[in-house]
């Protein structure tokens, strides 16, 4: 069982919408710079902020998943993205998610904000029905591998993470969540 970080006493969290989508974009893209920045050349760096954290591409993927934000009285300071899976599953069935992405500002991570949307996207899950939940994590991001392992997240797999260019970078370990009741 997962231990649960208290709800920050500052954060709230709903529902994406479109009127969001610019912060939404510039949240995402201001984690990533400073996550993996440093990890990709310049050229690509551009290319893959544009193909995936654009205003456009947040405005296709709210058509498909659901997307919660957390907030402060002041501005957005994190978000999770989930839905069906087409990624992950070879058989694409209907009962199971995936999160691709959970993204916290700097300046707001190890306040329990992670944890907080991480439970929202559970509970959401759960109350689905989801019987599997993927999700892919950079092999040189040990701090989050251990905190989606204490959700109970497996490691069953890794893939080659490829950049516009066409280079092998790294590899994202792909961790799976399966209901306890799955195998009944």
């Amino acid at each position: 069982m997962c231990r649960v970080d208290p709800k920050p006493a500052h954060v709230t969290l709903r529902n994406a919408e479109y009127a969001d989508l610019e912060s939404l974009s510039s949240l995402a893209i201001r984690t990533y710079i400073d996550a993996f920045g440093y990890s990709f050349t310049r050229e690509d760096l551009a290319d893959h902020l544009q193909n995936n954290l654009s205003q456009k591409n947040f405005e296709i993927i709210l058509q498909k998943d659901i997307v919660i934000l957390a907030e402060t009285t002041e501005k957005m300071v994190g978000f999770i993205q989930f839905g069906i899976t087409g990624n992950f599953d070879e058989n694409k069935a209907d009962r199971n998610w995936a999160i691709q992405r959970l993204y916290v500002l700097n300046d707001f991570q190890q306040q329990g904000i992670g944890g907080l949307l991480m439970q929202a996207a559970l509970d959401e899950m759960k109350h689905q029905k989801v019987t599997r939940i993927y999700l892919d994590v950079w092999e040189k991001n040990p701090g989050a591998i251990r905190f989606y392992q204490r959700y109970g997240f497996k490691v069953i797999q890794k893939r080659d993470f490829v950049v516009a260019s066409g280079k092998q970078t790294s590899q994202d370990l792909i961790m799976v969540w399966e209901s306890p009741n799955f195998n009944q």
